[in-house]
């Protein structure tokens, strides 16, 4: 939601799916915005669950520690909701499923 788009790519939904399953993804043009310290962060959450970043950890990190809120602009981030509301159906309930996951 930080660059209003996902790390995961594919062709398709399912394509999309796979990668997502397989935690195959890439900080692409739209994270070149976005600070190295919340990419580090979101790069630690997609980890597999035995090496995942603990909720305690996330709130250690660097990222969460900045003043970021200067950073990120309140439009960005607005906008990047819209256009996770735009996504297809599929896509929102498996970038939902991750989420999830993550707990």
């Amino acid at each position: 939601m930080l660059s209003g788009e996902p790390p995961f790519q594919g062709e398709d939904e399912s394509e999309i799916l796979d990668n997502v399953k397989a935690r195959n993804y890439t900080f692409g043009e739209e994270f070149e915005a976005i600070s190295k310290e919340a990419r580090d962060l979101i790069r630690l959450c997609l980890l597999p669950e035995d090496e995942r970043i603990t909720a305690t950890k996330i709130l250690e990190h660097d990222w969460m520690k900045e003043d970021f809120k200067s950073k990120v602009g309140l439009d960005k981030s607005i906008s990047g909701l819209k256009e996770f509301q735009n996504f297809s159906k599929l896509k929102r309930i498996v970038l939902t499923f991750f989420a999830y996951q993550l707990n």
